[in-house]
């Protein structure tokens, strides 16, 4: 401490030309940024922490003639300036300070020091500055001038997450500068006056005294971050520390890391498992509950008018990619009132394995069993495959708008879990876009169709009016087609743009060119000289009413 006595000499000869003056209204402040300037509250380990010291004056237009204090910080985070056994700066760049210098004979010396003590884990900074004039006069004061600016360093090993520093007065036993008496046997130290001004030297008070002493004030609000895209406060909220949640990592191993499940992501408790599949960015690969054997259907929402038939694929794979496993028991749980299963095609079969399956149609708890069972690859190839396509038809007794849910549960290999997501069917309008019934909806054959009867609606239909736009065997003459789309216009859902007309050069080319842009961007133009009246007459509005009409994918 030998540079921190030499200041506070200084401080006390200071002191003892003038201490009569009333303290102004002076307080310390502490500004923390990343170089000086740019305030930063986070910081990496190895980056560089900058801590300024300013004074901040209410009253009194004294200049500064002398400051002392302690910034207090913790050393298994922070590491200090790097300073010489008197408390110099190795770097000028390292500490830097208000005006505390003298300059004789053109040499500058500086008249500061700032002593870095560590204890353990804690670490003191001394800061101690005297203005020494031989002219007379002293720097002018600016507004809240900074005393010294020192540069921290971030550890390496830094204990991670929220840390604090502190400024407080210096307390010193020095008798010989004034501070502690030489008979106190403890050697109790007093505190270091803080600030010492300047007035016009040779006044009576030409060096008052402008903060005594001070609260110790603490800063917080500081970080020593990972740097993960976790936030921070959230690991701190639910495992005390930064280190064990990173960008890779899933705690309770569910199938989410521990980034998704942060409040900004899905909003879930990371020490409690979630339901697999049901949140945004589930990977099975962390998910300790598997692996799994999944079978879902596609398409997972089919539509279809009531009493009328829709197909649906069983689609399969694991979550691990095994494909030497030995079977499977699927059953397909329905309601034999609403939904009728007329068969199941394709299924599954290699070599060596053998299939069964077992309709029960209970009312209402109607199941249908299919079991793979075989030694080794049972599903004869690679994953994902198709086990099956399962052809329902639903009841003619069902409305518009209507649901039937049907489920999928199994009996997985041993080892495995077993994964799936229910299949909701939905009653559709009785007439859709697809008017050949070829099970898809394309504008150069159903857009083409719907348009030609709307332009022939107030004329006789020639025979060749379907000609060279009708794809499939499902609706193929054209009294089969003329009556298809009748349905519509009579059920008046082909009344497209809603102003009760039916019109080839509205409605008609609405639905062609609706269905030519159904794989592309809609641009925003697409409905322009095609709509009448104003019920529906916005691109918006106008695609929402057509996508209903769209069949079962």
């Amino acid at each position: 401490m030998k540079s921190v006595k030499i200041i506070a000499l200084a401080l006390a000869v200071c002191m003892a030309l003038g201490l009569g003056s009333a303290m102004a209204a002076y307080s310390l402040d502490l500004a923390v940024t990343s170089d000086g300037v740019t305030p930063k509250s986070a910081f990496l380990p190895g980056e560089t922490v900058y801590m300024t010291i300013s004074a901040s004056n209410d009253a009194g237009d004294e200049e500064i003639a002398g400051a002392a204090f302690s910034l207090q910080y913790p050393a298994d985070v922070l590491t200090g300036p790097a300073v010489d056994a008197d408390g110099v700066a190795v770097d000028s760049s390292i500490v830097t300070s208000f005006s505390f210098s003298i300059t004789k004979d053109s040499v500058t010396t500086d008249t500061h020091r700032q002593n870095t003590v560590v204890s353990g884990t804690v670490g003191t900074v001394y800061f101690a500055g005297a203005g020494i004039s031989d002219t007379g006069t002293y720097p002018p004061q600016s507004a809240d001038p900074e005393l010294f600016t020192a540069k921290f360093t971030v550890r390496n090993d830094a204990v991670l997450g929220p840390f604090q520093v502190t400024l407080k007065p210096t307390e010193l036993y020095n008798p010989d500068a004034g501070y502690g008496d030489a008979s106190d046997a403890s050697q109790t130290p007093e505190a270091v006056t803080v600030l010492v001004g300047a007035n016009t030297p040779g006044s009576p008070e030409e060096f008052p005294v402008l903060l005594n002493t001070f609260a110790a004030q603490d800063y917080d609000g500081l970080w020593a971050t990972d740097g993960d895209s976790i936030d921070d406060q959230w690991e701190m909220d639910n495992f005390g520390d930064l280190d064990t949640a990173t960008d890779t990592t899933d705690y309770d191993n569910d199938g989410y890391l521990d980034r998704y499940e942060q409040t900004s992501e899905n909003n879930t408790n990371p020490k409690v498992q979630d339901q697999a599949w049901t949140l945004d960015n589930y990977d099975p690969a962390t998910d300790n509950r598997g692996p799994y054997q999944v079978v879902t259907g596609d398409p997972s929402e089919p539509r279809a008018p009531a009493g009328e038939s829709f197909a649906v694929n069983l689609e399969y794979y694991t979550t691990d990619s095994a494909v030497d496993l030995n079977g499977l028991e699927l059953v397909i749980n329905y309601d034999s009132t609403e939904l009728t299963i007329d068969s199941i095609g394709s299924l599954i079969a290699a070599s060596g394995s053998v299939v069964t399956a077992t309709d029960v149609s209970t009312p209402a708890s109607a199941t249908y069993t299919i079991t793979w069972t075989g030694a080794g690859d049972w599903t004869g190839g690679a994953l994902p495959a198709t086990l099956g396509v399962v052809n329902f038809t639903s009841a003619i007794t069902l409305n518009e708008g209507d649901t039937s849910v049907v489920t999928l549960t199994a009996t997985p290999n041993a080892g495995y879990a077993f994964h799936t997501a229910p299949i909701t069917y939905t009653v559709g309008p009785a007439f859709t876009l697809d008017v050949d019934g070829d099970g898809s909806y394309n504008s150069l054959t159903d857009g083409i169709l719907i348009f030609r009867y709307l332009a022939y609606t107030h004329l006789s239909y020639p025979t060749t009016w379907f000609s060279g736009a009708v794809n499939g065997d499902v609706r193929t003459t054209g009294p089969e087609l003329a009556a298809y789309i009748q349905g519509g216009i009579d059920s008046g859902l082909l009344d497209i743009d809603g102003d009760g007309n039916f019109n080839s050069l509205t409605d008609g080319i609405l639905v062609f060119r609706y269905l030519a842009y159904t794989h592309f961007s809609y641009p925003t133009t697409w409905f322009n000289g095609a709509v009448n009246g104003d019920v529906r007459n916005t691109g918006p509005e106008l695609v929402n009413y057509l996508d209903a009409l769209a069949p079962a994918p």
